[in-house]
């Protein structure tokens, strides 16, 4: 091979030299395009997280600050159109389940005047939920969304779909607020359909000074379509 190969070069050169580069990129691509508004329908069938995060995109506000924890939250978040002024905060570098729960403590806490947005799975939630505590005793008012699909179902679309060390203890997840001391503190929600999750949506939207804590129901198998298209990537990795 003709290779040349020079470690001595400065920045300075090395900045003149690209900007020597006759290089014109002409490629095209696709203009941006929002979301339209109200694209799912209102059924008593049981909510799929296609339609949970086309009612979140119609849910999110100018100022809210979203947090989404790594597993099927991230990986429908992630599609989500954010306004400008919206922060939206994740890590899927690390992939540390349980960061998001305390990281709300922290975001809502500096800013109280802004609506802070918890998107979680129920698996992520067991390893750091006594933050809730702390949330109630500091009395912020974040509001968090669990997703009760009964364990890792972002581990099942990598490696063990039906393994049992994918699988969770079932928790009551509506009493943990009581169990923290926020019986009458804490808004607490129940969501199996589309209908019922419109509901809870429009009753947070009336009652903004509270914490709310919605547990949210759905299929073990049901991930977005981003994850099932990584899932079987790295299913096809593991071998």
């Amino acid at each position: 091979m003709n290779e040349t190969k020079d470690t001595e070069v400065s920045l300075v050169d090395l900045l003149d030299g690209l900007n020597t580069i006759n290089y014109v990129n002409n490629e095209e691509f696709p203009q941006f395009k929002q979301p339209k508004a109200h694209d799912y329908d209102l059924t008593d069938e049981p909510l799929t997280q296609e339609t949970y995060f086309k009612m979140m995109q119609d849910f999110i506000r100018e100022e809210d600050v979203i947090l989404a924890e790594q597993g099927t939250s991230f990986f429908g978040a992630y599609d989500l159109a954010l306004k400008y002024n919206n922060k939206f905060i994740g890590q899927p570098l690390w992939g540390s389940i349980g960061y998001t729960l305390p990281a709300i403590l922290g975001t809502q806490m500096t800013d109280t005047s802004r609506r802070n947005l918890l998107l979680i799975g129920d698996g992520s939630l067991q390893l750091t939920v006594q933050e809730i505590s702390t949330m109630i005793r500091e009395k912020i008012k974040p509001i968090i969304f669990v997703i009760n699909n009964d364990g890792y179902t972002v581990e099942r679309k990598i490696h063990g779909e039906n393994a049992m060390y994918n699988d969770i203890k079932m928790w009551d997840y509506k009493l943990l607020p009581a169990v923290f001391g926020g019986k009458d503190e804490v808004m607490v929600h129940d969501v199996n359909t589309s209908q019922e999750f419109q509901k809870v949506l429009l009753q947070i939207e009336a009652q903004p000074d509270t914490m709310h804590f919605i547990e949210v129901k759905m299929g073990v198998h049901d991930a977005p379509h981003k994850l099932n298209a990584i899932g079987q990537a790295f299913a096809k990795q593991n071998g």
